[in-house]
């Protein structure tokens, strides 16, 4: 112990852990009975009066989840019955792609052309549904015409996501080189995380999971992933005070019933969050690429329990 070594009279007293950098100290998360992550901070006791303040809330997701069941089955087997009617024209697309494009779609997860197709085809359906107006679900009884709008669009968006993913995967490559760069033992959680993140921004079925419209945002993350990374070394202590509140952003989110990549049906209010998430990692990390709206913890908590 530091008394036997030092010679010098001692207790635990003596040291005042809140003077500590934030690097230094230890980082507290409760996790509850089934696992669910209920609070994050810095102060164990803090935490303890938090929880003690606001007994264990049982969330209405379940609940929820069981109501729109049908609705989402529903929805389900209509999206299906549309797929069903679109003749995508996978032996055009394939002959326009350079073969740099056929590598690249087998990088990011599509076994083959006709995969890529169908994966933009199913996107440019949520997206229409989508367009619906809230309330309006018209679209529902007419499959045949929405297939025949999924049609329309399919060829020009499989041109425009295939730039896209060229795009992303040396943006993907450039922010994992920076991460395989860093060989600073304190940083390896940190560098995990973002590692993680990384695979989080590329999943499986990346268009459709992604949607037409976050699809266009991904650079920007992406790049925010390699600002953050750059910037560890040179200042770790802003870093883990910024990481501190987003992890308190992801724990709302989190216990609110989000996933991440989002489960198919997600609650509209959860698909915002998960990519304000992103936009919130932008904010905090690399605030000269800019965000694509305002935002902020307390944005994000209004969010989810509007």
């Amino acid at each position: 112990t530091l008394r036997t070594l030092s010679g010098t009279h001692m207790t635990a007293a003596d040291f005042n852990t809140a003077e500590l950098p934030t690097a230094l100290r230890m980082t507290y998360r409760i996790i509850g009975k089934k696992g669910e992550h209920l609070a994050v901070g810095l102060n164990l006791e803090d935490l303890k009066q938090q929880l003690a303040a606001a007994p264990e809330q049982v969330s209405a997701k379940v609940e929820q989840q069981v109501a729109n069941a049908n609705a989402q089955k529903l929805r389900n087997e209509f999206i299906a019955n549309v797929l069903a009617q679109i003749k995508a024209p996978v032996n055009q697309i394939n002959d326009q792609l350079t073969k740099d494009a056929k590598l690249a779609l087998v990088a990011v997860g599509y076994r083959n052309t006709a995969a890529f197709v169908d994966d933009v085809a199913l996107a440019i359906v949520h997206d229409q549904l989508a367009a619906s107006p809230a309330g309006d679900n018209s679209s529902l009884h007419n499959g045949a015409a929405l297939a025949a709008q999924v049609t329309a669009r399919l060829v020009d968006e499989c041109a425009r996501c295939i730039e896209l993913i060229l795009q992303l995967l040396t943006l993907q490559k450039a922010a994992a080189k920076a991460i395989s760069g860093i060989q600073e033992i304190s940083l390896l959680f940190v560098l995990a995380n973002q590692k993680k993140h990384l695979a989080n921004l590329m999943p499986a079925k990346l268009v459709s999971t992604t949607s037409l419209t976050q699809l266009q945002r991904l650079p920007i993350y992406l790049q925010a992933n390699k600002t953050r990374t750059a910037a560890l070394l040179t200042d770790q202590e802003r870093d883990r005070r910024l990481e501190i509140e987003l992890n308190e952003a992801i724990l709302l989110f989190e216990n609110a019933g989000g996933t991440i990549p989002l489960k198919p049906g997600a609650p509209a209010k959860i698909v915002r969050a998960r990519w304000a998430l992103e936009e919130f990692r932008v904010s905090l990390f690399a605030q000269s690429l800019g965000t694509a709206e305002p935002v902020s913890l307390e944005r994000i908590k209004k969010l989810l329990n509007s």
